[in-house]
């Protein structure tokens, strides 16, 4: 493994052949079934692996207790949450 956090080569845009940063989206599965949130990353802290919390922002935020039901907008600019708190983080990179 390289130098850097697992979390930064996760979660970091990737960039296209001319230098345009990819738009990140995540999913994820709060622990203690305390819901699913989803939304646009905007930021996050990189700090060391063996570093338990791990905040991201996310905008355009989502939430939904569970998935058989249909997520709902979180009426807020944006959520902070801790990866500390999530069971499963799915990441999608999109080419803006």
């Amino acid at each position: 493994m390289g130098e850097q956090p697992i979390i930064y080569e996760v979660l970091n845009p990737k960039t296209d052949a001319d230098g345009t940063s990819y738009l990140v989206f995540v999913e994820l599965e709060m622990k203690d079934n305390a819901g699913f949130y989803s939304g646009q990353l905007s930021q996050f802290a990189i700090v060391k692996d063996e570093e338990p919390h791990k905040p991201i922002y996310l905008i355009n935020a989502l939430f939904t207790k569970n998935l058989s039901d249909a997520y709902q907008e979180v009426a807020a600019d944006g959520v902070v949450l801790d990866l500390a708190d999530v069971v499963q983080l799915q990441v999608k990179q999109v080419a803006p």
